[in-house]
């Protein structure tokens, strides 16, 4: 089931999620989406046996308030407890986002 997360986020905060990957895991997809191009998240992931990222809007192809990953290893994905931080980089105001991950 995905983890589904609403929240909001301020210039310079930085918010943490947790989830815990089981073995057998081939992949894991992401979904940062603010949708409000002209404000700016980056999101990076601390995997049990790596760090990925950080990531930006433009990093999955597209220029559109969102950051898309599909992570996928063969042999499967490392089991335990994944953290992703979403850090507001560059927003003015209050930012609304969405984060999911399955």
């Amino acid at each position: 089931m995905p983890l589904s997360t609403y929240f909001t986020i301020t210039q310079g905060e930085t918010d943490q999620f947790s989830k815990y990957v089981s073995s057998g895991t081939d992949n894991l997809n992401v979904d940062l989406n603010w949708g409000y191009r002209q404000n700016s998240l980056s999101l990076t992931i601390i995997a049990p046996d790596a760090t990925l990222g950080p990531y930006y809007d433009a990093d999955d192809g597209v220029k559109d308030g969102r950051i898309r990953l599909s992570i996928t290893k063969s042999g499967g994905i490392a089991p335990g407890t994944w953290n992703s931080w979403i850090y507001g980089q560059h927003v003015q105001g209050v930012e609304d986002y969405t984060f999911i991950w399955s």
